[in-house]
């Protein structure tokens, strides 16, 4: 699992397939390219339910700038984050 750092995020709601509105956010992550596979840094985006991070105990506001470790289940869901430093 890698290290990757929380660059920004931005807020995106929208209408679930229940119709109830679904609150959350793009949180965008960085981190450095393996020297032995290229340079420089990489960038990704994982969608936090404003739920998911309350249940988590964190605010997105907290994880700017922050290292985190993201964890996805089998099947290739986003399971998890958490705090890194």
């Amino acid at each position: 699992m890698q290290e990757q750092k929380v660059i920004g995020y931005r807020r995106s709601d929208f209408p679930g397939n229940n119709g109830k509105m679904v609150e959350g956010y793009w949180v965008y992550l960085s981190c450095e390219i393996s020297p032995n596979q290229g340079a420089g840094f990489e960038a990704d985006r994982i969608y936090l339910t404003t739920a998911r991070i309350n249940s988590m105990g964190l605010s997105i506001e907290s994880l700017l700038n922050r290292n985190v470790y993201v964890y996805y289940t089998k099947s290739g869901k986003l399971g998890g984050i958490s705090l890194a430093d």
